[in-house]
């Protein structure tokens, strides 16, 4: 599994779909959700992220799982989680940095609402977020992650 997409359909019950399912992928059972923390990521009018991957070697936790807690249309009206599994670098490297990126091969994923969850490999798959728009008034964009 690369990268794979849930409708809002419960929170938990997608976790453990995804869990499940790279227990019998790669025969490695004890898959769990990151329970020590949660982060959270709001994001103002005009906020970004840039380009990167997560370089983690002391987890054992492949993946990550982002879901969306604005409404779409609602909080924001861009800003769209993006992941490429297409660009250079070395393994070796610890830096969270991309070298060579086939921006054409991006996989944007615009419609995420509320309760929506992407799921992608952590370290070889670069992501980000592209330039957010703010309905005014409104909390943002919002999203928390999981590493599992």
């Amino acid at each position: 599994m690369d990268v794979t997409f849930l409708r809002n359909e419960g929170i938990n019950a997608k976790i453990n779909h995804v869990a499940d399912t790279l227990a019998r992928e790669t025969g490695r059972k004890g898959w769990r959700v990151q329970e020590d923390t949660l982060p959270v990521f709001t994001y103002a009018d005009g906020g970004f992220v840039s380009p990167h991957r997560d370089v983690d070697l002391t987890s054992l936790r492949d993946y990550a799982a982002v879901v969306m807690l604005a409404r779409q249309k609602h909080d924001f009206t861009d800003g769209a989680l993006f992941v490429n599994a297409h660009a250079d670098f070395d393994h070796k490297n610890l830096q969270n940095l991309v070298e060579s990126e086939v921006i054409t091969k991006r996989q944007y994923f615009r419609d995420l609402d509320q309760g929506d969850v992407v799921v992608f490999r952590n370290a070889n798959t670069i992501h980000g977020v592209s330039k957010v728009a703010v309905k005014p008034g409104s909390r943002g964009r919002i999203t928390a992650s999981w590493r599992i």
